[in-house]
């Protein structure tokens, strides 16, 4: 079962690749997706992988730094003050280094703080990539849902106060939950009545512990935490890394604007499999009906509803020779919106 998106895919390919091109040894270390219950601190957990043997990885089960990132929105406190994902971070470290290099692609099951490391293990390169923007934004985006525009001023980090738009539900602890006991007992849910004394079982066994992981309201009065939380990841990432990634050189301008030193980041392209088949060929020939495709989610910072409204835009005699493909969760009017398409 996979968890995430094109980061996923990303460290799928390169693992792939340094597999079979090198003869390095590979660790993979994740974390804030797994909770146990029955054990109320945080610890590491082998476990396995498409790759075994080739590749080890672990688990950080009960990490306080959830995933996904934005479950963190209301308890930025929790992130940068964290020294647990830091002490086990270094255990791992001891446990199965020293390394040549660790790259981190994603601050989700541990806190910038880990960079700390850095100082202990000063033979150790850092490498951290840019795939999207949670170092400057605690939701991620760089996208101001209130006001519908990039966030090119966050008012000191008052504009983060109004700009969630999505609930943050105690479920994400208790998804965890149940993902680590499916783990363990994989059959759990293979008939109705299990499956129904299974979720009401571990709704009743994580609820004491939901408090201590998620926080669900907003308690802060003014932005001076979402600022303080984008300085201190700005801070580490120019002191402790050895070099910062980009996934384009827009990415590399947004972070450069934001405090990352420019000597430090550079833009590191991960392209894909499927460009080796386009490479040195044309795809200038319109082909009738002329195929345009969208892959994502609904939203508005994806552009999803700026392409919808452009499409809705065009005259019939255009949109009849024009063949829509819609792969976005989250949208249903596609019938009425776009009838005049194939």
């Amino acid at each position: 079962k996979h968890i995430g998106g094109g980061v996923t895919v990303y460290l799928n390919n390169l693992i792939t690749y340094l597999i079979n091109n090198t003869d390095n040894e590979i660790y993979f270390l994740s974390g804030g997706f797994k909770y146990n219950p029955f054990k109320n601190y945080i610890y590491l957990k082998e476990t396995k992988n498409i790759f075994d043997p080739k590749c080890k990885s672990y688990e950080i089960i009960n990490s306080p730094i959830t995933a996904p990132q934005y479950t963190n929105f209301y308890n930025i406190e929790k992130y940068l003050n964290d020294t647990k994902t830091v002490e086990i971070f270094d255990k791992f470290i001891q446990e199965h280094g020293p390394f040549d290099v660790i790259h981190i692609n994603n601050f989700e099951g541990i806190s910038i703080n880990v960079l700390n490391l850095k100082e202990k293990y000063q033979n150790t390169k850092f490498i951290f990539s840019v795939h999207n923007y949670q170092s400057i934004c605690p939701l991620v985006q760089y996208f101001q849902n209130h006001n519908k525009c990039i966030c090119k001023d966050y008012n000191n980090g008052n504009e983060c106060l109004n700009c969630l738009n999505v609930k943050i539900r105690n479920k994400t602890y208790l998804h965890g939950v149940r993902e680590y006991i499916k783990e363990i007992i994989p059959w759990i849910e293979k008939n109705a009545i299990t499956k129904l004394l299974f979720k009401a079982f571990t709704s009743i066994l994580s609820k004491p512990f939901q408090k201590q992981y998620i926080t669900t309201k907003n308690n802060y009065q003014n932005g001076k935490i979402y600022k303080k939380y984008r300085e201190q990841n700005i801070k580490l990432l120019n002191k402790y890394s050895d070099a910062i990634l980009a996934v384009s050189d827009r990415v590399r301008e947004i972070m450069i604007a934001n405090g990352i030193k420019p000597e430090i980041i550079k833009t590191s392209y991960i392209g894909t499999k499927i460009a080796e088949n386009a490479l040195n060929k044309s795809r200038t020939d319109i082909t009738n009906p002329f195929t345009i495709a969208f892959l994502g989610y609904a939203r508005t910072d994806k552009g999803f509803w700026f392409l919808i409204n452009c499409l809705k835009n065009l005259p019939e005699d255009i949109t009849k020779n024009i063949k829509v493909v819609l792969a976005a969760k989250g949208y249903k009017n596609a019938k009425e919106d776009l009838k005049h398409f194939h």
